[in-house]
């Protein structure tokens, strides 16, 4: 279980992470 928590908390954080460079970039042009 600890596994899956841990695959879906990476996940998250990439997904934030990417949303993140996208928002600074549209923000840049």
């Amino acid at each position: 279980m600890a596994h899956f928590c841990r695959n879906v908390f990476h996940d998250l954080y990439a997904y934030c992470c990417l949303t993140y460079v996208c928002m600074l970039y549209y923000m840049r042009m």
